[in-house]
């Protein structure tokens, strides 16, 4: 039977309601369940979003002050690194759905691996045609900068722009960025990108996150319009997925809306601040909602084991063709320490473990270890499958 793991701050929940579906492949890429994460007293009312174009493209702040309390309740130690899942408004009729949270990982595989599985999610929801938009704001120096430089460009054109951007640029300069007014638009076009003030390390970053997405082959375009509240500053990456379904990139319906907010801590205390990923996906059903204690869980089939970031990108592919065929398996993609992997492997006692390294994300195999006999085969990937059938009997 399977094993808790050492240190396991979130006892994940088994969950039944309207979001079963998406709960399914979110737990399959290695979230675990929570309640929802109710109201604190110490959000303030002006961190709501205050535009409603706004409101369509960012992760709410409420949400991000919930999980950083949340977090910070489970008095876990800031190496520790968790995977969250949780409902959202799911007694409306309309604007529900479900979020995902990387909390502890301040690497580009988090966004890989958060984008994948809401592509995962929302595929399983029947929606098939997807582009990813992006864009980075680098550290809060870089973003400063680039602040600076944007504000003065408007101020350069403040005869030609309309008085709600005039508003804008006293109140919250970034709400610049999602202003529907035509001649706004328009002079946003020549506005300063941000991109391009980037620290290398940022650039490394948002390099990193797209070599992922290509090697998935997803579609993506940087929108240098994704900037973020004040309230967000500092945030190192956004993010949206839409239905690829206009020529007008504006026209495009957003299924989900992400951001990295590292720098993030809510009313200037000195708490721990943990690295976090978030997206937000519409699913728009309803009904009731149960949680659950997990009782005893059946072991997963395999183990998968990754060597180096090319092993990584292998990987995401990896998991879900083995999603797709119904094969279980458990994986660590946000860890690097190649022990800790193996720990997680024998406390889950699987009967074989899937290793990819820098040779064989090269080559396009795997290879398959018996877990209690040490034998081993490489296998091509795209023979895999059968393999497991056919010896295993998976």
């Amino acid at each position: 039977m399977y094993t808790k793991e050492p240190e396991l701050y979130i006892h994940p929940l088994s969950y039944s309601g309207p979001y079963q579906k998406a709960i399914e492949v979110a737990e399959y890429y290695g979230f675990k369940v929570i309640p929802p994460v109710r109201g604190v007293s110490s959000i303030r009312k002006d961190m709501e979003p205050r535009n409603i174009f706004h409101r369509a493209y960012y992760l709410d702040p409420v949400q991000k002050i919930l999980m950083s309390d949340y977090i910070n309740s489970l008095n876990a130690p800031k190496s520790t690194q968790h995977m969250l899942c949780q409902t959202r408004n799911a007694q409306k009729k309309d604007g529900g759905g479900i979020n995902l949270s990387i909390v502890g990982n301040s690497k580009s595989i988090s966004e890989a691996l958060i984008i994948k599985t809401a592509i995962s999610i929302l595929e399983e929801h029947n929606k098939n045609n997807f582009v990813v938009e992006l864009n980075s704001l680098g550290d809060q120096n870089s973003y400063r900068l680039f602040l600076k430089d944007f504000i003065l460009h408007y101020r350069k054109n403040i005869n030609e722009i309309g008085d709600c951007c005039r508003t804008h640029m006293k109140n919250n300069p970034a709400l610049l960025t999602v202003c529907p007014v035509e001649l706004c638009r328009e002079i946003r076009k020549e506005a300063p990108r941000p991109i391009n003030y980037l620290s290398e390390a940022s650039r490394n970053h948002l390099k990193s996150l797209i070599e992922y997405l290509e090697s998935m082959g997803l579609q993506y375009r940087i929108n240098n319009d994704l900037i973020g509240e004040d309230y967000t500053a500092g945030t190192q990456i956004s993010f949206v997925i839409k239905e690829n379904d206009s020529n007008d990139p504006c026209e495009q319906k957003i299924l989900a809306r992400g951001e990295r907010y590292n720098r993030y801590n809510h009313n200037n205390q000195q708490k721990k601040v943990f690295p976090t990923v978030g997206i937000s996906i519409d699913i728009n059903q309803s009904g009731k909602e149960e949680y659950l204690e997990e009782g005893a869980r059946k072991n997963p089939d395999l183990y998968l084991v990754h060597l180096g970031t090319e092993a990584k990108r292998q990987s995401l592919q990896l998991i879900e063709l083995l999603r797709k065929k119904k094969i279980q398996i458990a994986q660590s993609l946000i860890y690097d320490d190649l022990s800790k992997q193996i720990k997680r492997a024998e406390y889950m006692n699987v009967a074989h473990t899937l290793i990819i390294g820098v040779k064989e994300a090269r080559e396009k195999t795997v290879i398959v270890r018996n877990t209690n006999t040490r034998a081993q085969e490489v296998v091509p990937i795209d023979k895999l499958i059968g393999y497991l059938r056919h010896v295993h009997r998976l």
